[in-house]
């Protein structure tokens, strides 16, 4: 239970997420070789759904968890306000799809996806546990168990049935499985080991005046995250809108490839945000200098992803799915130069999380979906895929832009402070 070194936390976490997405590939490739176009297209609809509010009532706790160094609130705090939001985030998926008068068949889709997602939003609060004390071995062991549990299910039901929602229920009960016996058991272990006194509460403490407190706190970073997940998915309603399900089904494949670049990001942000929220507190000179280096990191693995789409996009596409998808490769390409700017954001969204600058980011990414939106509203109609990728691209320089800007600020505005106080 003791804590790894930081290259070892940063290469298991690299293995866990790296196995994770390929997960997530392999069940995608899986849908669209075995179903049609449109069943896909099912499935992009679902998670374009579920996951903006998902995501938005998933507030980052684990990520405000693990950057409390000051002990705010306790773990059996944090805990109980993430039971609280996935209830709710239940309910409102659920209302949504009754709201939008989609089919019963769809609405079921949606709705256990949405418990799915809900499962990993419980599980990533217990890996927070795991990335505070920096053992993410252990994190890396349960998203590789749950990835070939998760693939091995899904392939096999869709295989044998023909049935997304059969999938899709078996790939549920699977998380269930690995949160139950793999993160909660070893999080447990954690917080025992590590705790300051001789007992730790795991169950969920409700105290309503601390849990509106810390929703306070967080509530910013659910609107932000919702905005990402909604900046992300909002094209793929205006696919649906001005097209059909079979052009959502084929963006839903190419804009996949930006999750493997993403769990790079994801990797190299966990290992480094304990400690970034260290510098910025003990450290602002450090504290600049990885976030320096964050950004080239994240420059580094778009211009990477562009490279790759550039030359043998086209042949990805055609064995990962099928020859039908590998004339969107030129889309392909632009996806991936969209992606690179949101790479570098998401990196540096971890030196504003240090510095506890959470609500400034609602209005930056609100304006970053504004974009989104009004591109989407000028270029998917005429371009179809191709303007979809458009204005996930717009979006995403706006929110680089921002975010930039907003790092410069509170680094200088650090600066001066201990300087004021060295005097």
């Amino acid at each position: 239970m003791k804590k790894i070194s930081l290259k070892k936390n940063f290469g298991w976490a690299f293995v866990g997420n790296i196995i994770n997405a390929a997960g997530q590939w392999v069940m995608l490739s899986a849908l669209a070789k075995i179903c049609s176009v449109e069943v896909v297209g099912l499935f992009g609809l679902a998670m374009a759904v579920s996951t903006p509010i998902v995501s938005f009532t998933n507030l980052q706790l684990s990520l405000v968890y693990v950057t409390d160094v000051n002990d705010q609130y306790k773990f059996s705090e944090y805990l109980a306000l993430r039971l609280l939001t996935i209830i709710f985030a239940f309910i409102l998926v659920l209302s949504v799809g009754i709201y939008n008068e989609y089919k019963l068949y769809v609405i079921m889709l949606i709705a256990f996806w949405c418990l799915a997602q809900c499962v990993v939003s419980l599980k990533d609060f217990y890996q927070g546990v795991m990335q505070r004390y920096e053992r993410m071995d252990i994190s890396s062991h349960s998203k590789t168990l749950q990835s070939v549990l998760s693939v091995i299910s899904f392939v096999g039901f869709l295989y044998f049935t023909k049935e997304l929602l059969w999938s899709i229920i078996a790939v549920l009960l699977v998380r269930v499985f690995v949160l139950v016996f793999v993160d909660i058991r070893y999080a447990k272990k954690l917080l025992l080991y590590h705790s300051k006194c001789n007992s730790v509460r795991f169950l969920p403490e409700y105290d309503f005046s601390r849990q509106i407190a810390l929703l306070k706190l967080t509530i910013p970073l659910g609107i932000v995250i919702g905005m990402v997940s909604l900046n992300a998915n909002m094209p793929r309603y205006q696919l649906e809108k001005y097209h059909d399900e079979a052009a959502l089904g084929y963006f839903t494949a190419l804009s996949s490839f930006i999750v493997i670049g993403n769990m790079l990001v994801l990797a190299i942000s966990q290992s480094l945000a304990p400690r970034l929220a260290v510098y910025y507190k003990e450290n602002i000179k450090a504290f600049g200098k990885t976030l320096v280096k964050m950004f080239f990191m994240g420059l580094t693995i778009g211009l990477l992803g562009i490279v790759v789409s550039g030359t043998i996009g086209d042949k990805l596409l055609a064995v990962f799915f099928t020859q039908d998808y590998a004339k969107y490769h030129n889309v392909l390409v632009m996806v991936m130069l969209a992606a690179t700017p949101y790479y570098i954001s998401s990196f540096l969204n971890n030196g504003l999380m240090a510095a506890r600058r959470l609500s400034i980011q609602v209005p930056l990414n609100l304006l970053s979906l504004l974009t989104v939106w009004l591109a989407g509203y000028l270029y998917i109609p005429k371009y179809g895929q191709m303007g979809a990728a458009l204005a996930i691209f717009c979006g995403a320089m706006v929110t680089m832009i921002g975010t930039i800007f907003l790092n410069i600020v509170e680094y200088r505005k650090k600066i001066i402070v201990e300087g004021v106080l060295c005097i």
